[in-house]
């Protein structure tokens, strides 16, 4: 039997470190690709859950107010100025999971998509094109 299960709750539980998640697949407009070189998926690794990337650069007002002056130029995101703050999102992001780990950033929570759990006791998380399994760690 399967249960629905609370995205809301799965965020919660995967911010105090009690699950691993693995990729079950991401998939892209050739499924036959993606079946026969099993694209995206993975073994089961740390979960983390970090702040999306707008909610990041609004959360800081030095980066806020500089990207606001930038963004008034028309040829900033003609130069590619855009890649800045992305790799300044990166480099938080591995501040958050030191390098390891899958990241879930908070949006992919809300909205469209579907959770639930399964007799195992593993817990499915799908939107979009993207398909997840996390399981509880043990002894935490």
């Amino acid at each position: 039997m399967i249960n629905t299960y609370n995205r809301g709750r799965l965020r919660r539980e995967i911010e105090k470190g009690l699950f691993q998640v693995k990729c079950d697949g991401q998939y892209t407009d050739d499924y036959a690709f993606d079946a026969a070189y099993n694209y995206r998926k993975s073994d089961f690794m740390d979960a983390k859950v970090v702040m999306d990337f707008w909610e990041w650069l609004n959360s800081n007002p030095e980066i806020k107010s500089q990207r606001d002056a930038e963004y008034a130029n028309p040829n900033f995101i003609a130069r590619g100025g855009e890649s800045k703050y992305s790799e300044m999102y990166g480099e938080y992001v591995k501040s958050i999971t030191g390098g390891n780990g899958m990241v879930f950033d908070n949006t992919e929570f809300k909205g469209f998509g579907r959770c639930w759990a399964n007799e195992d006791g593993t817990i499915c998380l799908s939107f979009g094109w993207r398909s997840y399994t996390f399981k509880r760690k043990e002894n935490v």
